[in-house]
C-alpha cells in the first residue's frame, strides 16, 4: 500500500524493522520520500529491508540493535544525524509476544517482556527526543502499543502490562515534549498477520471482528505515516487504534 502523506525531505528512525510490521512501515516511509535509520536484533534480515529500500531508491542507514541496550539506542538515534543531518521521526517498532498467566508466569519471562517492550521503546523514545531537540527538530515519535490493551485477557499478563504501560509513556512523554515541539502518539494494532507467535487462531480472530479479517501489515503504514507527517501536527499523545472493530463489542 502506498502512502499518500509527504514525508520528502525528513528523517525517520525505525526499530524493529527486520520484518513484519516494521519492514512493511519502513518501506512505506521511504516511498513517501523520507530517509530511513533502520535498527533490529536481526541483522541479516534487517539488510534484506534496507536492499528492498534501496531498491526504491530511497536512502537507508542501518544499525544491528538490541533495543535493551540503552548505549546501543544512543547511537542508534544519533545515526540520523551523523548520515543525514538531522532526525525528524522515531517509529518504536521492535517487541515481542508472551502468553504467561499470572500463576505460571516466570519471573525471566516477565523481565524479558517488560524489559524489550516498555524498556526498550522508552529507551528509543529518549534517546530520539534528545537527537531532535539538539537538531532542532519538531519531530515525531510514535510508540507500537496493542489493542489488548482494552480488553487484558486471561494470558498475557507480561504483554498486555507491557503495552497498557506505553500508552502511560506516551502521554507523559507528549506532555514534557511538547514545549521541544515533538510530538508523541501511540498506534495500537489489533491482531496483525506476521510470523509473532499468538494465542487463537486468525481464523477465530477474523470472525470475530466487525470487518470479518484480520489486518495486514499494510494495514497500519498510512497510519504510521499519517501520525509522522505534518498532516497530524495538532495531534499529541494519543493512542491510534487499528484494529478492525475487534473490541468495539
Amino acid at each position: 500500500m502506498t502512502s499518500t502523506f509527504d514525508l520528502s525531505g525528513t528523517v525517520v528512525m525505525i526499530t524493529g524493522a527486520a520484518g513484519g510490521i516494521g519492514r512493511e512501515t519502513a518501506l512505506a516511509v521511504a516511498r513517501s520520500g523520507a530517509s530511513v535509520v533502520l535498527g533490529d536484533v536481526n541483522g541479516e534480515q534487517l539488510e534484506v529491508t534496507a536492499r528492498a529500500v534501496r531498491e526504491l531508491g530511497g536512502a537507508v542507514a542501518t544499525q544491528q540493535l538490541d533495543v535493551r541496550d540503552a548505549a546501543a539506542c544512543d547511537a542508534f538515534a544519533a545515526l540520523g544525524p551523523q548520515r543525514f543531518g538531522r532526525l525528524d521521526g522515531a517509529l518504536c517498532v521492535a517487541g515481542v509476544n508472551g502468553h504467561g498467566t499470572i500463576l505460571t508466569l516466570t519471573l525471566e519471562e516477565w523481565r524479558r517482556v517488560i524489559d524489550i517492550n516498555l524498556t526498550g521503546t522508552f529507551q528509543c523514545v529518549r534517546a530520539a527526543a534528545r537527537e531532535m531537540i539538539a537538531c532542532g527538530a519538531r519531530g515525531s515519535i510514535v510508540t507500537y502499543s496493542s489493542g489488548i490493551v482494552l480488553h487484558c485477557p486471561p494470558w498475557g499478563t507480561e504483554y498486555s502490562t507491557s503495552k497498557l504501560g506505553m500508552l502511560a509513556l506516551t502521554r507523559s512523554s507528549a506532555a514534557e515534549l511538547g514545549p521541544h515541539g515533538i510530538r508523541v502518539n501511540a498506534l495500537a494494532p489489533g491482531v496483525i498477520r506476521t510470523s509473532m507467535p499468538r494465542a487463537g487462531s486468525f481464523d477465530r480472530i477474523a470472525a470475530a471482528a466487525p470487518l470479518r479479517r484480520v489486518g495486514e501489515t499494510t494495514d497500519l503504514t498510512g497510519a504510521a505515516c499519517f501520525l509522522l507527517s505534518p498532516d497530524s501536527s495538532y495531534i499529541t499523545g494519543h493512542t491510534l487504534h487499528a484494529n478492525g472493530g475487534l473490541y468495539t463489542a
